[in-house]
């Protein structure tokens, strides 16, 4: 949608392609309205995403000089080097965030809850780091507080009776917005702490600016969610992917990653796998939503004209 009335900084570093006033807002791809998603949270959740995780690719590599024979190898071995910044990876994780995001998150959702999670969740600024550590626990929700680390490609070795004079590891970070790049490659670097272990910055991107659930669109979308689906619950939440998003946050200063869709928690298994799918009668809804977010923003900017 663009405004008129918020017009690009006089600076304006990005090449936009278009006239000089920038988009009011952009909707881009995100999640979901998923059902049993929240523990404790009985109505379906709809997760405007209002801000997305960075990445960092990083290659960890060992190289002892050469290869050597299996029948007498040495004490510490590429592999085993390597293997060993791997395990303190894994075990070292960055800390976790109860700020921002997350804290936005549960406090759209905090009358959702019953009982005793009712009041931790209304109570964030006394909870926050329980709550933060019970999140972190599990891998499920982890994503949502701190930056993950993923080892996700190990390649050393060809032949079983040689012991291999490298080894290299494509170690994958998906980065918190209250986490910068900088910060998270010194993390590693410290965890990791072997000058034998050459890191190599493969790829980047930095976390995503946060966008306001105070903003008009986000109210937009909240009532075309509640008009098609009554029961659902409505917060901002985190995209842990990458959206194309990206190539316009110079241009927009508020982007929201949703898709329309209903699921069941256990959907999202099919994900990228064997017959994903969703119901017809689904499908009409988000056709149903679509013209109802339309029609909803472009009547708030007749009225402003």
């Amino acid at each position: 949608m663009r405004n008129e009335r918020f017009p690009l900084p006089a600076s304006g570093a990005a090449d936009t392609g278009v006239d000089k006033f920038p988009f009011e807002f952009l909707w881009d791809e995100g999640l979901f309205v998923i059902a049993d998603i929240v523990p404790g949270h009985a109505a379906p959740v709809a997760m405007v995403c209002l801000s997305e995780k960075g990445s960092l690719t990083l290659e960890l590599s060992v190289d002892t000089g050469s290869p050597g024979h299996s029948s007498a190898p040495h004490a510490e071995t590429a592999i085993g080097i390597l293997a060993a910044a791997a395990s303190r990876l894994e075990k070292n994780p960055l800390p976790g965030h109860m700020d921002g995001v997350a804290a936005e998150y549960f406090g759209f959702l905090r009358n959702g809850f019953s009982g005793l999670l009712r009041v931790v969740m209304s109570n964030l600024w006394l909870f926050s780091a329980l709550v933060c550590r019970i999140l972190a626990a599990k891998h499920q929700t982890a994503t949502l507080v701190r930056t993950t680390t993923a080892l996700t490609v190990f390649k050393a070795g060809q032949k079983a009776n040689v012991v291999p004079g490298e080894a290299r590891l494509v170690v994958n970070h998906r980065v918190h917005p209250s986490d910068s790049i900088k910060r998270v490659l010194a993390h590693d670097q410290a965890v990791i702490n072997d000058p034998r272990v050459a890191i190599k910055v493969l790829d980047s991107l930095p976390a995503s600016p946060v966008s306001s659930p105070s903003h008009p669109a986000f109210a937009d979308m909240r009532a075309a969610v509640q008009a098609v689906y009554p029961a659902a619950s409505v917060a901002p939440g985190l995209f842990v992917a990458n959206s194309d998003s990206h190539w316009f946050w110079e241009l927009c200063p508020h982007i929201m990653r949703f898709n329309p869709i209903f699921l069941h928690a256990s959907d999202t298994g099919l994900f990228h796998g064997i017959d994903e799918r969703i119901p017809c009668e689904n499908y009409g809804q988000v056709i149903l939503f679509t013209r109802m977010f339309f029609l909803t923003t472009d009547a708030r900017h007749c009225l402003h004209r």
